[in-house]
């Protein structure tokens, strides 16, 4: 192996047994077909769709730093900054998306949810702290109508 830490190594192996784990266990997922003439989109599709993509991208992982080494100056993780906040703020942030989601619908939620991380996770471009989230809630959204699931409206019902 080419200059693989063996944390990341356990890192990657424990990506994959989830990812597996997900594919596996979505088997016990009752079936309920979201679009009537694709039998593959159904209740199973997701969940297995995520599995496949962790199992890839542990693969992946594991392909680039075991072909291409990782340079010994690569230290691109962030560094803990000693401070329990951005933490609580995120488990907080999450508890409150949560509990005002059914009442304010998912776009005006999930808007305020995203924006509230980029804050808190520090964010440096203004633009991503402003276009991103709700660019993610509204094709979210969207992308969600189309499969024929109905997101809660919320007080923005009345447009759709």
């Amino acid at each position: 192996m080419k200059n693989i830490a063996k944390s990341d190594l356990v890192w990657m192996c424990i990506f994959f047994a989830l990812g597996i784990f997900v594919i596996i266990s979505s088997n016990t997922i009752r079936i309920m077909v979201v679009l009537e003439g694709d039998r593959m989109v159904n209740s199973r599709f997701v969940p297995r769709l995520v599995g496949a993509l962790m199992c890839a991208i542990s693969a992946i992982w594991f392909i680039k730093d075991f072909i291409f080494g990782k340079a010994e100056n690569d230290d691109t993780s962030p560094k803990p900054s000693g401070s329990l906040y951005p933490f609580l703020g995120v488990i907080a942030a999450g508890f409150l998306y949560i509990f005002i989601l059914q009442p304010v619908g998912f776009i005006i939620t999930s808007w305020a949810f995203l924006t509230v991380l980029c804050i808190i996770l520090k964010i440096p471009s203004k633009k991503a702290i402003l276009l991103m989230p709700i660019l993610t809630s509204i094709g979210t959204f969207f992308l969600f109508r189309a499969l024929g699931i109905i997101l809660p409206g919320g007080i923005l019902r009345f447009l759709w």
